[in-house]
């Protein structure tokens, strides 16, 4: 009987799927296998993984390498059987911001807590 090509396809990605999550769950139970080792002893030499979708048709792999501060993607694409290295930055001057493009603000997350603090002394409560 022969195999229906949309139906492999299915299955690759299936496959890719489940590898993917049972990498991810070892990462979170860190198991020793799952987690890349730095050859520098100085170094923690963690790498983190993560697998989500990019596209409708393609699915990325974000590994984040805590040592060199760095996140890359790879993008695969299901339809070409193709993976490639897509992106690189370093997060390293990003970790030094406070307050970037967020909302609320840190400020202003303080003085809604400085209130309710101050409501809670009121009431009695603290």
């Amino acid at each position: 009987m022969a195999q229906q090509p949309g139906r492999v396809l299915t299955s690759r990605m299936w496959l890719l799927v489940a590898a993917l999550a049972v990498v991810a769950a070892c990462l979170v139970v860190d198991v020793g296998f799952a987690v890349a080792r730095s050859a520098d002893p100085a170094g923690s030499g963690k790498v983190l993984a993560v697998a989500g979708p990019l596209t409708s048709d393609t699915n990325g792999l974000f590994l984040v390498d805590l040592d060199n501060e760095t996140i890359l993607v790879y993008q695969y694409s299901s339809g070409k059987n193709h993976l490639r290295f897509s992106a690189a930055r370093t997060f390293a001057y990003d970790r030094q911001l406070e307050d970037y493009s967020t909302s609320p603000s840190p400020e202003q997350i303080r003085r809604i807590l400085e209130r309710a603090e101050g409501v809670g002394d009121a009431e009695g409560k603290n």
